[in-house]
């Protein structure tokens, strides 16, 4: 990822797993104001959904969340950085499950405009940090018998 000027951090927490690439001064995943993938997204998409997918089909749901800086935007297609934050996550969705195989029943998008910074959006480097787009590994829900008694998980699930 480095190589694509690509930030990427993991971090594991009680609800699941979070992958974050942050953009690393250029529009590597999107042109501004627009939610089409660049082709260097395209790559970068393609290189992580083999384990993603891996872990969709073991029942964990990938949640998309996008994430822009707080430069205000208003054009045509996009009145504001919530929908256009929202639209790049669908946009990266819609991209994994119609041409990398993606089951389309652990997907999900999630915007969040510029309302979850990492860091204050003071410089151009900082507004840069907090374009990104997270994916966000959710913990599978445990497994209940009929009886409404939760199932021990199997060795793979633990």
């Amino acid at each position: 990822m480095k190589q694509d000027k690509v930030a990427t951090e993991v971090k594991v927490t009680k609800d699941g797993m979070q992958i974050t690439l942050e953009e690393n001064g250029e529009n590597v995943f999107f042109e501004s104001g627009k939610a089409e993938l660049s082709p260097r997204m395209d790559e970068i998409l393609a290189r992580i959904t083999p384990t993603l997918r891996k872990l969709a089909k073991d029942g964990h749901d990938i949640v998309v969340e996008g994430h822009t800086d707080d430069v205000p935007i208003h054009n045509a297609h996009f009145s504001s950085n919530w929908e256009l934050s929202t639209a790049r996550a669908t946009a990266v969705v819609h991209h994994m499950i119609q041409s990398l195989d993606m089951p389309p029943e652990h997907m999900a998008a999630i915007g969040y405009g510029q309302f979850h910074p990492l860091v204050a959006n003071d410089t151009d480097e900082h507004r840069a940090k907090n374009r990104r787009v997270v994916f966000f590994v959710k913990n599978k829900p445990p497994n209940f018998d009929k009886g409404g008694k939760k199932v021990r998980p199997t060795s793979h699930e633990c």
